[in-house]
């Protein structure tokens, strides 16, 4: 009887040992993803941004990473930058700003609504209507800007986005319609 109460003792405390191992490593592990994690926002300048904030796309192979929601107090305009990528082949995207731009707006939550003034995608920018390429598996910058938005104004409910993106060589595959982009906590200078 005393040698079964040892080897039961014995196993526990082996288990124990194993538990707190494997305890050990998840920890360091946790660690070493959140460094990398630092180093990631910093290598693509990526601000804190609200864990809230949800992009729905209308093709869900072109990831959207939001980097900051700024607002001018002078010039009364808020500006979303954000950085588009894919793993398809090379894409061409085109955001709705002037032909669709009544389509293409931010909403408070007072119910208020505003026109997207401007927008850029890498190199292209404009006030109308405006394409650009997206390469396979390269990140591009790209910003949208709302005019009209008092200081009072913290938080932008949702931006619907007009957008198009399709094949950049054949002109096929392509994906039209809204991108709406939510809870955008606005970072006023």
């Amino acid at each position: 009887m005393k040698k079964r109460v040892i080897s039961i003792l014995t196993l526990l405390a082996l288990t124990n040992f194993a538990y707190s191992q494997n305890c050990d490593k998840l920890e360091l592990e946790n660690k070493k993803l959140k460094t990398e994690l630092r180093t990631l926002k910093k290598e693509y300048g990526v601000t804190e941004i609200p864990s809230k904030v949800s992009v729905k796309s209308t093709d869900p192979e072109i990831s959207f990473l939001i980097k900051s929601i700024e607002g001018d107090k002078d010039n009364q305009t808020v500006t979303v930058n954000f950085q588009l990528y894919t793993k398809k082949v090379h894409q061409s995207v085109k955001f709705w700003v002037s032909d669709y731009g009544s389509k293409t707006k931010a909403y408070d939550n007072n119910g208020n609504t505003y026109k997207i003034v401007r927008a850029t995608i890498g190199d292209k920018s404009g006030q109308y209507n405006i394409a650009n390429k997206l390469p396979t598996e390269i990140r591009v910058n790209c910003s949208i800007t709302f005019a009209n938005v008092l200081p009072t104004i913290k938080t932008l409910k949702m931006i619907e986005l007009g957008m198009t993106n399709k094949n950049y060589a054949t002109y096929d595959n392509t994906f039209e319609g809204m991108v709406e982009i939510s809870n955008l906590s606005i970072n006023w200078k």
